[in-house]
């Protein structure tokens, strides 16, 4: 039998932290040979096993003129046809979409559309990297400096267009309003067209069900997280007095904050001598240079605005640099991790929300403790894994009050380094497995085959289902809601169907659906519950781990009896006194 066919589709496959999800989630895949891989992108064919017959070379915008590109960037007729030809010519059974509206334009939501009113069945996904909720993507409106969350609930392009929230000014503002009706607005609605949307954090898709978004639609799934971030080796002798920034410089990553806040922090003896490190490009990094400069005057010391483009790490066997602030342009995953390696902090002063606080995990993995703004996902980030994080109003980031919380969360962790450094080794070691791009691909390889939208063409057997979870190796799984069909063939594999319900259940069909499958159905000791297990040959637990060793541990001879009861019940429904008992009511 043939592999199901699934498409991965997204503008970029280089580039910053969407892209390198969609490259993993390319790779992942491929590795686990459950699929025939195709890619459609702007960039050229991505370096893995995949030949020109399963690559789309998509149309890009911003190769284009101003005038042509402005309209392209609003929709592009030449990927909506190139897209649909090649759907239509492949026929994959699953397609997964991210990050399409950088390059690419919703022009490409329209060739899907088109395919699925031919193929009902495929499955449509889409990992959403950004905050739908926004036309803006970032709920954050760069005119002003601040977090605004206008848009959700209430018509998006229109605001945009007033606002003027894009960073690049009133015209991208307005291009960004006119795209909006062709995948938020009365021509398409993302939020209908994808059976599953994967947010990469609560915090994300809570926004989302808070402007109208289906629920049922939308689940959490983590990024995978690079690998070579992980050290291993790391000891408290490896750390140097030096802190770290990365990232992209850009307002709303609040760089200015924390150079004001170690500015503070060198006036302070015992902290006089350590270093900043700011690693990273953007529109910002003018502007960081310069109050960099203007905060040492106190010092003495002019900060040359020349980089050291050729330093990848801080030298540590020459005469150290007399600057506290070193400015070092962007570095590869496996630089950066050799930098945190020596880096005791690892600082995210960022002013708006975030997805997910990528930058926090990578440096725990590298062995720095990460420090972020108390907002968003970066808070539930560090709630989640591990980190320090300091209380932040962010309609005036450079406030003083913002300014002394964030140096006062630096000098707390530096002056408890040494056991907050033992939190970090242990807390790493326990989310290492969860982090594992294998975790990432089981819940993905889930996703695809059972969760939300249409069954992919092909029989999942029971067989095939326990095939899949022996390759989870894994002894508890979670899927998504199954049809009758599907959850038949896994009960009738199935040794116990167990309801630990609190409630006080009105009847308990799970019992009888259990019974009928070949099961027999244990359920919590709570009234009717209780009556219909013992009514339908299921058994009944005060004490659940008890029961289930005393069950477990007679089996045959419980599931002799429970196939002797299962006779007698189904005989009763299948009678059909329900019909009966309803037909003497009508007619009473």
């Amino acid at each position: 039998m043939s592999l199901p066919k699934l498409l991965h589709l997204a503008s970029d496959t280089f580039k910053g932290g969407a892209e390198s999800v969609f490259r993993n989630t390319i790779e992942a895949t491929l590795e686990s040979k459950q699929f025939d891989i195709y890619v459609a992108s702007c960039d050229e064919l991505p370096p893995c096993d995949i030949d020109n017959a399963h690559f789309l070379h998509l149309d890009d915008w911003q190769l284009y003129p101003k005038w042509r590109g402005a309209y392209k960037y609003i929709f592009n007729p030449t990927n909506y046809k190139r897209l649909k030809a090649f759907l239509f010519t492949i026929k994959p059974d699953i397609i997964h979409t991210q990050n399409y509206l950088s390059r690419l334009s919703p022009s490409v939501l329209f060739a899907l559309q088109a395919y699925r009113a031919k193929h009902l069945k495929v499955k449509l996904i889409y990992t959403q990297h950004g905050f739908g909720p926004c036309a803006n993507g970032g709920l954050y409106n760069y005119a002003k400096g601040q977090i605004c969350e206008k848009c959700i609930g209430h018509s998006k392009g229109l605001r945009i267009a007033y606002e003027n929230c894009d960073r690049r000014g009133r015209i991208h503002s307005i291009l960004k309003a006119l795209r909006v009706p062709f995948y938020q607005g009365a021509f398409l609605q993302e939020k209908e067209l994808f059976d599953t949307i994967i947010c990469v954090g609560e915090f994300q898709r809570s926004k989302h069900i808070q402007d109208g978004w289906d629920s049922s639609k939308l689940i959490t799934l983590t990024n995978p997280i690079e690998t070579h971030f992980y050290n291993p080796h790391i000891s408290l002798q490896d750390k140097q007095d030096l802190l770290v920034f990365f990232g992209r410089l850009s307002p709303e990553k609040n760089v200015p904050l924390l150079l004001h806040a170690f500015a503070n922090l060198l006036k302070l003896p015992r902290f006089s001598h350590y270093k900043l490190l700011i690693i990273g490009d953007g529109d910002d990094k003018p502007k960081c240079l310069e109050l960099a400069n203007r905060l040492l005057q106190h010092l003495d010391i002019k900060l040359e605005s020349r980089l050291d483009s050729s330093s990848k790490t801080p030298n540590t066997q020459s005469k150290p640099s007399p600057l506290p602030y070193i400015f070092l342009p962007a570095r590869s995953p496996k630089e950066l991790a050799e930098i945190l390696a020596k880096a005791k902090l690892s600082i995210l002063p960022s002013l708006w929300y975030e997805t997910f606080g990528l930058t926090i995990v990578e440096s725990i993995l590298a062995g720095a403790i990460p420090i972020a703004s108390e907002l968003g996902a970066m808070q539930e980030t560090i709630a989640s894994f591990y980190g320090k994080s300091f209380s932040f109003d962010p309609h005036q980031a450079l406030q003083d009050s913002n300014i002394q919380s964030l140096e006062v969360c630096i000098i707390n962790t530096l002056d408890s380094y040494e056991s907050e450094f033992a939190t970090l080794l242990q807390k790493r070691e326990e989310i290492m497995q969860n982090l594992h791009s294998h975790h990432y691909l089981k819940k993905l390889i889930n996703l695809y085959l059972y969760g939300g939208g249409g069954i992919i063409t092909i029989e999942l057997s029971l067989l095939k289902l326990y095939a899949l979870a022996c390759y989870l190796n894994s002894p508890v799984q979670f899927a998504p809601a199954l049809p009758p069909q599907e959850l038949k063939q896994i009960l009738a594999l199935a040794k116990l169907s167990i309801s630990p319900s609190l409630l006080n259940e009105t009847f308990g069909l799970t019992i009888v659906e259990s019974m009928l499958s070949g099961t027999p159905a244990l359920v919590a000791n709570r009234q009717e519950l209780s009556t219909t297990a013992q009514r339908f040959g299921g058994f009944v637990f005060d004490d659940l781990e008890q029961e289930l060793c005393k069950i477990l541990d007679e089996y045959e001879a419980h599931f002799t009896h429970f196939l002797q009861e299962r006779e007698r019940a189904s005989s009763y429904i299948l009678s059909r006194p329900y019909y009966k008992e309803l037909y003497a009511i009508y007619t009473r």
